[in-house]
């Protein structure tokens, strides 16, 4: 959630495993294969919402660029 908020995407290449592991993640596969699309892009990423109502965390947060992916 703070890696989103900051916009520095390329951190989440750089998670120590047993922090991963122990998490039980599901969204940082998709989340790296954004960062990936979004390489050499000027992009923002806006934060919106984060909630953990059944022990599993929802984050939402939306992706604008200023860069045309032809």
């Amino acid at each position: 959630m703070e890696i989103v908020r900051s916009g520095d995407l390329a951190s989440l290449t750089t998670l120590d495993a047993d922090l991963i592991e122990s998490a039980g993640e599901c969204g940082l596969r998709p989340l790296i294969t954004l960062h990936g699309c979004l390489d050499r892009k000027n992009y923002q990423c806006e934060f919106l919402s984060y909630e953990g109502p059944f022990g599993v965390g929802y984050l939402v947060a939306q992706v604008n660029t200023t860069t045309s992916f032809t």
